[in-house]
C-alpha cells in the first residue's frame, strides 16, 4: 500500500501526527509548490489533490541542470517514497519544486518529510523558503545540527561558523551540518541567509524541526504566529527558548517572566497548551516517548497532506485558530470523518489502518 492522509479546514489550523506510541511525531506543515530538506533514510511526499502529479528533485550532490529527478506523485490519498538516502541527515540536502500546474496554471503544492534516521522516533518535515530562519536557539542538550537553503551563505552555531555548500543555478540548494559531540541548551545560531534546520536531541536520538526567528512578511501579517502548540503532553517537562532580548512568555495568558535571548524556561505543559510571546521562541515537550518539538504558529494552513508509511494508528493534533473550523481527514478510501471546531480549541482524531509505503492522510479545513 501507498497511504498518505489528507486533511482540509474552512480556516486555518495547525497540526501534528504521531503514532499510539508517539513516534514518527512530527509537526506538519501546509502543503506547498516548493520545498527544502534533507531527507535521512527515507523521503516521502504526498498531494493533497485527487490527481497525480511531478515533483522535481534537485539535490547537492547533483552537479548541473540536467542531473535532476522526476519523481511521479500518485494523487487521492496515495504518496511517493523513495529510501537509500544516508541516516543521521549526513547526506545530500535537495530542493523539491512542483513539476505539474493546475487549470488555472499555478504550480500544484505538496508535502515532503524523511524518516527512519536510523535512532530516535521522530519525523522531520521540510519547508518553502518562505518558513526559514536566520536565527535560532537550542532548548536542550543535542548531538547534531544540520541545515539546508537556497542559497549560498554561512551559519554560526555558538563561536563554530560553517560553510553552506552545494550547488548554485536555477535548482540552487546548499547544506552544512556540525556533530562531534554537539552541545547544550541555550547555544545561538545565527545565518547568513535563511535556512531550513533540524536538531537531534542527545537524551533520546529524536530529531526535531529547528525553527527560528519568523520572516517579517508572516509578522506584519500576524503577529500572532509567535505561539507554539503543544500537542503531546500529560503533565510532562516543557522547554522553551527565547530567540531575543526582552521576551515575555505566557502559558495559557499567564506570564512565565521575560527571557534574554539564549534563556531557556522551563516547566510543565498538558496537550492542548499554547505558549505565546513578544518575540520569536522554539520549544519541546519530553515525554517518556522522546522529546517533540511544539508546533508553530507559522505552520498554520487549511490544506494538509501527510505520507504515512508506519502510523498503524494514527493520532493528529490539531488546533484550530481564531475562528471556527470545519475539518475534513481523508485517506486513499476516501473521506474518514468531517469536524465542526470551535475557535481557539484543540482536538485529537484517530485514524487506524491508513498506513503503507504507498498511504497519505490529507486534512483540509473549509
Amino acid at each position: 500500500s501507498v497511504a498518505a492522509l489528507v486533511v482540509s479546514s474552512s480556516a486555518p489550523i495547525v497540526m501534528a501526527i504521531a503514532d499510539a506510541s508517539d513516534t514518527d511525531y512530527m509537526p506538519v506543515p501546509p502543503v506547498s509548490e516548493e520545498q527544502f530538506g534533507i531527507p535521512s533514510s527515507v523521503l516521502s511526499i504526498a498531494t493533497a489533490d485527487a490527481d497525480g502529479m511531478e515533483v522535481l528533485k534537485f539535490c547537492t550532490d547533483q552537479q548541473s541542470e540536467s542531473a535532476g529527478e522526476t519523481l511521479p506523485l500518485p494523487g487521492g490519498g496515495a504518496q511517493f517514497e523513495q529510501s537509500g538516502y544516508e541516516g543521521q541527515y549526513s547526506g545530500v540536502a535537495c530542493r523539491f519544486s512542483s513539476s505539474t500546474v493546475d487549470s488555472a496554471g499555478r504550480p500544484r503544492r505538496f508535502s515532503a518529510h524523511g524518516y527512519a534516521d536510523s535512532d530516535g522516533g521522530d519525523c522531520t518535515p521540510f519547508l518553502p523558503p518562505s518558513l526559514f530562519s536566520t536565527d535560532f536557539v537550542t532548548p536542550i542538550d543535542w548531538q547534531f545540527l544540520a541545515f539546508a537553503s537556497n542559497q549560498p551563505g554561512t551559519v554560526t552555531v555558538g563561536d563554530t561558523e560553517l560553510t553552506l555548500e552545494g550547488v548554485e543555478g536555477p535548482n540552487s540548494v546548499f547544506r552544512a551540518r556540525i556533530g562531534d559531540g554537539g552541545g547544550g541548551p541555550g547555544v545561538r545560531i545565527r545565518s547568513s541567509v535563511p535556512v531550513w534546520a533540524v536538531m537531534e536531541s542527545r537524551a533520546d536520538d529524536d530529531e526535531q524541526l529547528l525553527y527560528g526567528n519568523i520572516p517579517p512578511q508572516l509578522v506584519d501579517l500576524d503577529r500572532r504566529t509567535y505561539r507554539l502548540f503543544v500537542a503531546r503532553s500529560n503533565g510532562d517537562q516543557a522547554m522553551v527558548a527565547s530567540i531575543v532580548d526582552d521576551n515575555e512568555i505566557f502559558l495559557n495568558g499567564a506570564s512565565q517572566g521575560t527571557l534574554a535571548v539564549g534563556q531557556v524556561w522551563e516547566g510543565t505543559a498538558q496537550s492542548g497548551d499554547i505558549f505565546t510571546a513578544s518575540g520569536p521562541i522554539y520549544g519541546v515537550t519530553r515525554t517518556s516517548t522522546g522529546t517533540h518539538v511544539m508546533i508553530p504558529g507559522r505552520l498554520k494552513g487549511t490544506e494538509f497532506a501527510i505520507a504515512n508509511d508506519r502510523r498503524t494508528e494514527a493520532h493528529l493534533y490539531v488546533n484550530c485558530l481564531d475562528v471556527p473550523c470545519h475539518v475534513t481527514l481523508s485517506t486513499s478510501g476516501g473521506v474518514v470523518t468531517t469536524r465542526d471546531v470551535r475557535a481557539r480549541s484543540f482536538i485529537e482524531l484517530t485514524v487506524a489502518g491508513a498506513v503503507g509505503v504507498d498511504q497519505a492522510i490529507v486534512v483540509s479545513s473549509s
